[in-house]
């Protein structure tokens, strides 16, 4: 006889609006000096110019590449496969590594395999950096392979001149001292974690290089006044207690600080503004004579053998999910008396509407997370949640359970809100998905990408772009929306995890209106980047947020090619475009200047090409001109021909003129993707082009096809003993990021005519 028991549950939907205003965390420290970094362009032609990039793809054709300004590195470098060899996707990342990146000294003998990690499409190869056996923060060797064994991207934020030594000076209890220090809240307990670590910071000279600093890695717990649990992790120097970093990881949905309101998911119950709908609880946990059982996906239950009335008792726990109510003291469970055949048993009046809700919604996310991720088993556990907790407008992850604080002040109880109880628990996921994932010791720390990313698990399932709708009791009242007025790095960017994730969050709401407002397409998208476990340390958003719109176009590639484009691209590039994350930084000018003076008193036409990978981002392409000894740079607007190339025009000049000029490409947000010839708009400026109008040649000395009558020193009268000229094939001198004498030889065949100190 089958015997049918059905635990329903009570729970609500509504809809609502509201307006967020973010306060930054006034403990917080982070190292980043540059918070709105946007790449440099005249940096990043200096390196895309020096010989170990132009030896790279003089063997390999076209690849795009963004660098680590610092110490001259590949942040990420991608382009048509290239072949390599190896029996594991690892091998095949260090056999890469070792055939092609040697000029960038890579330091492969210090990199440890965290994990390669598998999709239909891509192969993703991690490694980080270890310098005498500890690790290297944030460092991180990447390469994605495709299934034909070709890479097509990599980047290394790997460090290949660290010197520092791994003796502290300052015992651990006094580093936990440090860390501390200047918290004005209840501190409860500091912990030091085992080992030391090595962080690289940004070196104090202008030298575009790192210094390295040996660090404790601690945690500093506390309480604040409205008893939210902080947990403070912190970077404190080994040698002097300096604390070079400082983060919370316990994550409050952001409403203290704003006019708040409720969420609502329209196809879904979920909101104290809508009537309550009755819904059957998975994974329900129902003890009977001794024996334990779980309702199933739909919340049914088969109990074999009764044949009479049995008494059974229903816990508000389960496989994934247990309730505590009223600060901790109450797990609900009720009794009751089932018959043979079915039963459909319902909480008592007495179980608050608040707890079964929250038990309802982290079973429905965790679900979903189980469906994109089934091998994944971390959060296979009951973990706790702790409903009408004694304080209002609130609820936060704390690393091991989702909590919610009860009505008042005009909030609601925030477990009445489907998105909050998904945000909270998608906390967990970002954590533990991402360490899974293989990013170690404690997977996702980012906190924009943590709240942005906590958001949005719950937006794929809502299908809603506001959080929490009616968070204050009105339906104009909300925690945060993405249907407005898009926030735009690096403008919008404040320093508040909340506010700050609000940007990628939105670039990814953004692609899915494009998508035919398909939340399902962008989700596969979405969880593909996954696999590429995006991070960085708060305060590197700007380089962190164009690693995720690399990784979007990666995902939805189809060939492993970004050059020929990609299925949904321009849906994709749009969507970040519009938050201002771009990879415009990858133009290239390409101008032949004109070697014969022009005849005077006729319209002059410069032509140029322009190469960018991402035409989307692009603004305006401008030539700036002027004539003899004007002081004043006019300006005109390169027009596209055909293709790559463009051109623009100059007015008609007496004979006699010389005409300087220079080209400048800008992104659709006004910021300089490059300038050619570079550093000409320096203080201490490059030179031009130079175009003569209406002269006649009377000799030559070129220095590429004829040297002329100079000669080098012809009295042999100068004594200098440095800065001595000489004439032959330069030789490339660097420091750091910076070149200070190029390598490249620009006199055609192997004449050497170049002229250098």
């Amino acid at each position: 006889m089958r015997n049918l028991l059905t635990i329903a549950l009570i729970s609500c939907i509504s809809v609502a609006h509201a307006q967020s205003h973010f306060k930054k965390d006034p403990y917080a420290v982070t190292f980043i000096e540059n918070t709105h970094y946007k790449p440099d362009a005249r940096v990043q032609q200096n390196l895309r110019e020096a010989d170990v990039w132009q030896n790279f793809i003089g063997e390999h054709g076209k690849w795009s590449v963004e660098f680590n300004e610092l110490n001259g590195m590949p942040h990420r470098a991608y382009g048509a496969g290239i072949e390599t060899t190896g029996s594991t996707p690892e091998e095949r990342a260090m056999n890469f590594m070792s055939a092609e990146l040697n000029g960038f000294n890579p330091v492969s003998d210090q990199l440890v395999l965290n994990k390669v990690n598998t999709s239909p499409k891509y192969q993703y190869v991690h490694f980080r950096q270890q310098y005498e056996g500890l690790d290297v923060l944030w460092s991180e060797a990447t390469f994605r392979i495709s299934n034909d064994g070709k890479i097509v991207m990599f980047g290394l934020d790997v460090y290949n001149n660290i010197s520092v030594s791994t003796t502290p000076a300052l015992d651990g209890t006094t580093a936990g001292s440090y860390a501390a220090a200047g918290i004005d809240l209840t501190i409860t307990s500091v912990e030091i974690l085992p080992g030391l670590k090595i962080l690289p910071v940004k070196a104090g000279s202008e030298s575009g290089a790192y210094e390295y600093k040996l660090v404790y890695e601690v945690f500093v717990h506390t309480k604040d006044a409205e008893n939210i649990p902080g947990k403070y992790y912190t970077l404190v120097d080994a040698q002097n207690g300096k604390v070079y970093y400082r983060q919370n990881r316990v994550h409050a949905c952001g409403a203290p600080l704003m006019d708040a309101g409720l969420s609502v998911s329209d196809d879904v119950a979920s909101n104290p503004l809508v009537a309550t709908e009755s819904f059957r609880l998975p994974y329900l946990r129902v003890d009977v004579e001794g024996d334990t059982y779980y309702t199933d996906v739909s919340g049914n239950l088969d109990i074999p053998g009764i044949t009479e009335d049995t008494e059974v008792e229903v816990f508000l726990r389960g496989l994934y999910a247990k309730v505590y109510q009223n600060n901790g003291v109450e797990l609900p469970s009720f009794i009751a008396t089932i018959s043979p055949g079915e039963n459909a048993l319902t909480f008592p009046a007495t179980t608050n509407l608040s707890a079964v809700s929250a038990y309802y919604y982290q079973n429905v996310v965790h679900d979903y997370m189980k469906f994109h991720w089934p091998d994944f088993d971390d959060l296979d556990i009951d973990q706790r949640i702790n409903t009408d907790l004694d304080d209002v407008c609130n609820a936060y992850y704390d690393g091991t359970s989702t909590n919610f604080f009860e009505a008042g002040d005009g909030c609601a109880n925030t477990a009445l809100f489907s998105d909050v109880v998904m945000h909270e628990y998608g906390h967990g996921i970002n954590y533990d998905l991402y360490f899974w994932l293989g990013l170690s010791p404690f997977g996702m720390t980012n906190g924009a990408m943590h709240e942005a990313y906590a958001d949005l698990w719950g937006i794929c399932n809502t299908h809603n772009p506001i959080l929490a709708q009616g968070f204050s009791g009105g339906a104009d009242t909300y925690i945060r929306r993405y249907d407005i007025e898009p926030k735009v790095y690096p403008f919008d960017l404040v320093g508040e995890v909340h506010a700050d994730g609000e940007i990628v969050a939105g670039a990814w709401w953004d692609l899915a209106e494009n998508l035919g407002f398909d939340v399902n397409a962008m989700a596969e998208i979405w969880h593909e980047t996954h696999l590429a476990t995006v991070n960085g340390p708060d305060g590197d958003e700007g380089v962190i947020f164009r690693d995720v719109l690399l990784e979007a176009l990666y995902a939805d590639d189809d060939n492993a090619n970004l050059d020929d484009g990609t299925p949904n691209d321009i849906a994709i590039l749009d969507a970040f475009a519009e938050h201002g994350i771009t990879l415009v930084a990858n133009a290239v000018v390409n101008h032949e200047e004109i070697a014969v003076a022009l005849p005077d008193l006729e319209g002059i036409t410069i032509e140029a090409e322009l190469e960018v990978d991402f035409p989307l981002y692009l603004g305006d392409f401008t030539m700036y001109w002027k004539a003899n000894t004007a002081t004043t740079w006019e300006t005109t607007l390169m027009n596209i021909v055909s293709g790559d190339d463009y051109a623009g025009d100059i007015p008609a000049q007496p004979e006699g003129t010389i005409i300087e000029y220079y080209f400048e490409v800008k992104d659709i947000y006004g910021g300089t993707a490059t300038v050619d010839p570079k550093e000409v708009t320096l203080d201490d400026a490059n030179l031009p082009y130079f175009l003569l109008v209406g002269y006649g040649l009377n000799h030559t000395e070129d220095y590429d096809h004829t040297f002329g009558d100079w000669v080098v020193d012809p009295l042999d009268t100068d004594d200098a003993s440095t800065g001595i000229w000489d004439v032959g094939e330069p030789i490339e001198i660097a420091d750091g990021s910076y070149i200070n004498q190029t390598g490249n030889d620009h006199t055609e065949g192997s004449t050497n005519l170049c002229a250098f100190t």
